[in-house]
């Protein structure tokens, strides 16, 4: 009599775990390619100011979402930091910063001399109301690895998606997708 009850229990739990598991409970997935990027407003440590995307309509964006604790984040950033100098005029790159204060992430990019990224994080304050915070965007763009890389063309559409670091030439090529050559 037992027995039954026990098989019954085990296929309940097995069909719960196997939908769960289906489902993707709890795992976001990145945006979809030639969908419109979602637009946010972010504090830049860098700029001192808030930064919206749509204010930046019109020119190509990259949005890189990392961490100095990340270890592929740290060995990207040479490249990025690169050609963001050297093609700047083209595009803007966006450095969201995740998972740490602002402060730790600018200390990070100011003793590497990364000049050309611009940082995106949370606000050492809560003064300013209409800004988010790195995690919401993080959850709208449903980045749950690090780095994880949007690339989004003039017209606010997102062109490509990397979900691992980048070298020179990979960014290189991906840049393409926006219509972004040297």
């Amino acid at each position: 009599m037992r027995r039954p009850r026990l098989l019954a229990k085990f296929a309940l739990i097995a069909a719960m775990l196997s939908a769960v598991i289906s489902s993707g409970m709890g795992q976001s997935s990145p945006p979809a390619i030639g969908s419109s990027a979602a637009d946010f407003k972010l504090f830049s440590p860098t700029l001192k100011a808030a930064v919206q995307l749509s204010a930046l309509k019109g020119q190509p964006v990259v949005l890189n979402f990392w961490g100095s604790w990340c270890e592929p984040c740290r060995d990207e950033m040479p490249a990025l930091n690169e050609i963001a100098g050297e093609l700047k005029a083209k595009f803007t790159l966006l450095a969201i910063g995740v998972n740490e204060p602002a402060a730790q992430s600018l200390k990070y990019l100011q003793d590497n001399n990364f000049a050309n990224l611009t940082l995106l994080s949370d606000p050492e304050t809560s003064a300013s109301a209409d800004v988010e915070t790195s995690a919401q965007v993080t959850k709208k763009y449903g980045v749950d690895s690090y780095p994880t890389t949007i690339f989004i063309d003039k017209a606010g559409v997102i062109q490509a998606v990397r979900l691992s670091g980048l070298t020179k030439n990979t960014f290189l090529s991906y840049l393409r997708n926006i219509d972004v050559t040297r």
